[in-house]
């Protein structure tokens, strides 16, 4: 979400053959990113305020990112073709943008793609995540929403949440705030309030709006307005918890006045990650 006094934020995607599940994308030693940059081309005008983005895990070369609110509920397809972003609209029926956040993917047990919509709690409602199955990213226009999971946390009133990845089959949010909060589900079925269990805090990079793991699980690479931070874990097969109760092995302020709010390793199974501004600016954060 736009805040005053800060610039809109830009969005960092990941480019690199797709491999078309997150198992064999894990079998890539990608080892820690770099913080060496550069600048893609921006989206089209009108298309600001992007607030969250994920590859897909069946699709060759597409993510989707969405928009904060205010802006429509809706999906964005995107691809990058000739080092320039190609974007297609997708409206979800039967959803509300309050104050959508992140997107994050998964495989259904149909084997369709699912994409989870992070809605958080700066209305003073309730938060939703919403489950869209993935719909063709080149000739839908609309898909209907599949599901909608009320969660609260546990102990907690009011946890701003702008950040979420899977792992090891599971969804995990990751609050904005000083240190991270990490929480984890090992449900979501749509029925009743869903409580996710606290897993552990991450220190020293405050109030992030991108957090991914890579490829081979040896990296979690976060993102607040400005500064990458980079932490290490075990690699394939490691819990979690290998990430918590430390700080990150390094990290830089890259983004200088812009607001990234949005990326992920893209296509899956990069070492590259990719990354959006709300000012419509993409950017690649090549591998180590």
């Amino acid at each position: 979400m736009r805040r005053r006094g800060f610039v809109p934020l830009a969005v960092v995607l990941l480019l690199s053959p797709l491999l078309t599940s997150p198992v064999a994308a894990k079998r890539i030693n990608c080892g820690p990113p770099s913080t060496r940059t550069q600048r893609l081309g921006a989206l089209t005008k009108g298309m600001s305020e992007a607030s969250g983005m994920v590859a897909s895990w069946q699709r060759h070369g597409v993510g989707w990112f969405i928009r904060d609110s205010g802006r429509p509920a809706s999906l964005y397809s995107l691809q990058i073709k000739n080092g320039r972003p190609i974007v297609r609209e997708v409206r979800v029926l039967g959803a509300e943008n309050t104050d959508w956040e992140d997107i994050t993917y998964s495989v259904g047990k149909d084997g369709r793609g699912r994409l989870w919509i992070i809605e958080s709690m700066q209305k003073g409602r309730d938060p939703y995540i919403y489950e869209v199955v993935e719909p063709d990213p080149y000739k839908a226009t609309t898909v209907r929403l599949h599901m909608r999971h009320r969660f609260k946390y546990p102990g907690q009133g009011f946890e701003n949440t702008e950040a979420s990845f899977w792992y090891d089959q599971k969804l995990v949010l990751a609050t904005k705030s000083n240190p991270t909060h990490l929480y984890r589900f090992d449900a979501l079925t749509g029925k009743g309030t869903h409580w996710p269990k606290y897993i552990g805090d991450l220190y020293g990079a405050p109030r992030i709006s991108v957090l991914r793991p890579s490829p081979d699980h040896s990296a979690l690479v976060a993102s607040n307005h400005d500064t990458v931070s980079v932490f290490t874990g075990r690699g394939a097969g490691s819990p979690l918890e290998a990430f918590t109760g430390k700080g990150p092995a390094y990290k830089k302020t890259i983004f200088w006045g812009d607001n990234v709010e949005a990326g992920d390793y893209f296509p899956t199974g990069s070492c590259d990650v990719v990354m959006m501004s709300e000012s419509r600016q993409v950017y690649k954060v090549f591998a180590g």
